[in-house]
């Protein structure tokens, strides 16, 4: 079925997305006061542990997975 296909990507593709460093991020259920994105790229797996971008400041909360090449994708979170 074609509809199972779509709704990860749906997933990965988020509310918004932040031009200045390129990851998509949502609202968070139940906390509308929330961003979150699990999206961050880092090509050494070394992440910030906050900055500042499009108005917001985003706080690394983990990484969210890591890759073959050592690269990884981060957990953030920012206040509206």
């Amino acid at each position: 079925d074609n509809m199972n296909q779509v709704k990860p990507i749906k997933t990965l593709i988020g509310d918004y997305y932040n031009y200045d460093r390129g990851f998509s991020y949502h609202d968070v259920a139940g906390r509308p006061d929330i961003y979150r994105t699990y999206d961050v790229y880092s090509s050494n797996g070394i992440f910030d542990n906050s900055f500042y971008s499009e108005g917001r400041t985003w706080y690394f909360k983990g990484v969210a997975s890591t890759n073959w090449d050592g690269s990884a994708y981060g957990h953030y979170e920012a206040r509206k």
